[in-house]
């Protein structure tokens, strides 16, 4: 059977109000043995040792019930008494169950918050690192911008280096192409002042001026050997001018 709108007031009060009239009743007389004046409040003697059947009956009588209309109004106080013991048996299962349940969701909490701890420290972790990264990658760009400056610099420094060599280059090259043909003329020249002067110079050893003087017509040859460190240009000249003057006299 259903609940019906009103069966929880019925149930808290049916106890109640059944204690009541049966106490009521039980301490009632009825009208036709009550003595004449008799107080209202004070219990008759037949009471001590009426039974429960009788005052049942009295019962029915004051409340104006029938049998049939008292077993219907119990059957449905007990199947309301009945209904309320499962909603309280229910109630304490969900009771439970929601404790279960929070218990659950608290230790979950507790252990997303534990993993939250441990993440946030991996968090900081990261962003340190990170961090690191970042300045390690800064001082790197500023050392590649320094080596750029720096063979941007060596380029430079390249090029002019190649175009002075080219220019060294080109004067060796005029200096050669002028010895080239300076060398012809100064072996005419040399020629002439060997010729003229009889000197046969000797290069073997270049610390020292050696060589001899030879006169052709008069068949005279002298060597000399000359430490330049000792003398000076004059009398170096003069030595040699005094060698030939003492050849060409003999």
């Amino acid at each position: 059977m259903g609940k019906r709108r009103g069966d929880d007031v019925l149930v808290a009060s049916v106890p109640a109000v059944v204690t009541e009239t049966i106490f009521t009743a039980a301490m009632s007389p009825s009208p036709s043995s009550r003595p004449a004046g008799a107080n209202n409040h004070s219990p008759p003697s037949w009471i001590d040792s009426a039974s429960f059947d009788h005052k049942l009956m009295v019962v029915r009588e004051n409340l104006k019930l029938d049998v049939s209309s008292m077993d219907d109004f119990l059957a449905e106080v007990e199947h309301c008494q009945g209904k309320m013991h499962d909603f309280q048996r229910k109630q304490e299962d969900i009771k439970a169950s929601s404790q279960s349940i929070q218990d659950r969701l608290m230790e979950k909490i507790q252990q997303e918050e534990a993993k939250c701890q441990v993440e946030s420290a991996n968090v900081e972790t990261m962003e340190k690192e990170l961090q690191e990264i970042a300045q390690e990658r800064d001082s790197i760009a500023n050392d590649i911008a320094d080596l750029n400056r720096m063979r941007d610099d060596l380029t430079q420094r390249i090029a002019m280096a190649v175009e002075e060599a080219s220019q060294q280059v080109e004067d060796i090259n005029m200096v050669d192409e002028a010895r080239k043909n300076q060398v012809p003329r100064l072996k005419h020249q040399i020629s002439l002042y060997a010729d003229t002067t009889g000197i046969k110079w000797d290069f073997e050893d270049d610390k020292r001026l050696e060589g001899h003087v030879s006169i052709s017509s008069k068949q005279v040859v002298r060597s000399f050997s000359i430490d330049p460190q000792d003398h000076t240009k004059f009398e170096i000249a003069n030595k040699l001018w005094g060698i030939m003057d003492t050849s060409q006299r003999l």
